[in-house]
């Protein structure tokens, strides 16, 4: 009876463990897409902030245009000085931008990393169930092995044991007609 319960729970054993594969290869694509998705992210605020370099750079080289060429001519010097200002609130402003775009690439290339991290993980929890899984496999085959050679030998023993009350009966009753 015992080998029948460590077969039952072998069985059920090896179901839980196609189960949890199943769901270990579907958090594994899960995070292989974010993955991707995290990654397709940083190459765009990447070339964003690029992008945002060189226009910096260019404003700050009119600025610096607009204030070698600024005229003693008061009228001109207020204009130029108005342009100044909007490109100072404008470079301002880009500049921001610059670092509040380095802040989401450095957090995406952390969620990046952790995501990494977890692929990583979840590839070895994989591995660990599939090598689980074929051990008990391997168990269970093992364990019907030894069911068959347990009922072969059950057959024979129930032969012997088969011959011996025949034999024991037919001692019986040779020896009630010795007596008789």
């Amino acid at each position: 009876m015992h080998w029948l319960e460590g077969m039952q729970k072998c069985s059920k054993w090896v179901k839980r463990s196609r189960n949890w594969k199943k769901t270990i290869k579907g958090e594994h694509k899960e995070a292989s897409n974010e993955l991707k998705t995290l990654t397709k992210e940083l190459d765009s605020l990447s070339k964003n902030i690029k992008k945002l370099e060189s226009k910096v750079t260019a404003k700050v080289s009119r600025l610096t245009e607009l204030e070698g060429t600024a005229a003693n001519n008061s009228e001109v010097v207020k204009k130029q000085r108005d342009e100044l200002e909007v490109l100072r609130k404008k470079a301002g402003e880009l500049e921001m931008q610059k670092h509040r775009l380095e802040g989401e690439k450095e957090q995406l290339e952390n969620q990046l990393t952790n995501a990494n991290e977890q692929v990583i993980r979840s590839k070895q929890w994989l591995d660990s169930v599939i090598t689980d899984a074929k051990e008990a496999d391997f168990q269970l085959k093992d364990m019907e092995i030894g069911n068959k050679s347990a009922n072969e030998n059950l057959e024979k023993i129930k032969k012997k044991h088969k011959g011996v009350l025949q034999a024991i009966e037919q001692y019986q009753k040779d020896l009630l007609w010795l007596r008789r």
